[in-house]
């Protein structure tokens, strides 16, 4: 059975913000990211939190691990506020194009593959820092595909 891909990603204001931030605090040329936590809502994904990298997380030129215990303490909380599950992740890319490498693509796979976290589908959300503000673009990742999606804030 395929996984059905959203239509398009929705993400709030609030969410919008903590990137913004975190981009700005980042050093430069260095990723930063953070999880993303919402609800599927049948054909659009609804982003209510971004979280921050964590006082953990790695954060280097061409990689970026967050702090999963930071993570795990932001989906808990996101799930007692607003029923928000981890749909995925976002994080910079200072030095490349705004789509997922092939280290994302096979990180994300992982997590699809990881019957335990239960994706069918995953949401990434690359950013960067612009003349004119903050670039987001939203991708879904399938076990068989990858596809650029609508992103509305």
């Amino acid at each position: 059975m395929s996984a059905t891909i959203p239509n398009c990603v929705t993400i709030h204001p609030r969410a919008v913000d903590v990137i913004e931030r975190e981009i700005a605090s980042a050093p430069a040329g260095i990723e930063t990211g953070g999880i993303l936590l919402g609800q599927r809502i049948g054909g659009e994904v609804e982003i209510r939190v971004a979280g921050e990298p964590g006082p953990k997380a790695i954060r280097q030129r061409r990689y970026f691990l967050r702090d999963l215990d930071h993570a795990q303490q932001l989906a808990a909380a996101a799930w007692s506020e607003h029923r928000a599950q981890w749909v995925g992740e976002w994080h910079t890319h200072p030095n490349t194009g705004l789509a997922p490498s092939e280290f994302d693509l096979d990180t994300y796979r992982k997590h699809l593959c990881d019957d335990e976290l239960g994706f069918d589908v995953f949401v990434s959300v690359i950013a960067r820092s612009t003349k004119t503000g903050t670039r987001l673009i939203a991708w879904a990742i399938t076990p068989a595909s990858v596809e650029r999606l609508s992103l509305r804030s």
